[in-house]
């Protein structure tokens, strides 16, 4: 009862937004989706994952354009629920919809990288490398991390290598060099 009654909460809170705010003739950066996008971000912070889910829901159904709340929604799945499929399909429409939204490319990462579906990890990788603020330490070390896992130890380091000379924190750059022995111990256990 109570779990309906917050869900009731929660669309009476975005029929009152409609209200309030309309969707008719606003421009798209200051969209009604925008709107109900940052408010589940909100939820995600406070960490009510199923309002947020609920909100996510309710602004794809009524904008279906709207990547970056497929790419928030992707994340509940991925990272909430463990549901690695349905966010897998949600980063694709974020990717479709959003092409220049940089957190997609780190989520759906991790998402393929978890699942070690290696060739697509590293098309979008590939991808990452041109959009405008993906940061391209975090790429290297995604290639790194593929490699790694992959028992290409020699890649691996390259990888870490760039990402410790891209990164621009002490602490990522000392992670690179702890990353780099570990390849290299790896890599001596390999040959033996």
């Amino acid at each position: 009862m109570i779990q309906i009654n917050h869900v009731n909460a929660v669309r009476h809170r975005a029929s009152t937004f409609r209200r309030l705010f309309g969707d008719k003739d606003m421009n798209e950066k200051d969209s009604f989706a925008d709107r109900m996008f940052f408010q589940a971000d909100g939820f995600i912070k406070e960490g009510r994952v199923v309002d947020a889910r609920n909100l996510l829901e309710e602004c794809i159904e009524k904008y279906p354009t709207h990547g970056r709340s497929y790419n928030h929604l992707g994340w509940l799945h991925q990272e909430k629920y463990k549901d690695f499929v349905a966010a897998e399909k949600n980063f694709v429409k974020a990717l479709e919809y959003a092409p220049e939204y940089p957190a997609v490319y780190k989520n759906y990462a991790f998402c393929l990288s978890t699942q070690r579906k290696f060739d697509e990890l590293e098309k979008l990788l590939e991808r990452a490398l041109t959009v405008s603020g993906v940061d391209p330490s975090f790429v290297y070390e995604e290639y790194a991390i593929m490699y790694e896992l992959q028992g290409d130890y020699r890649l691996a380091i390259q990888y870490f290598t760039e990402f410790a000379k891209t990164a621009l924190d002490q602490k990522l750059v000392s992670n690179g060099l702890r990353a780099i022995d570990r390849c290299k111990l790896k890599s001596d256990f390999a040959l033996q």
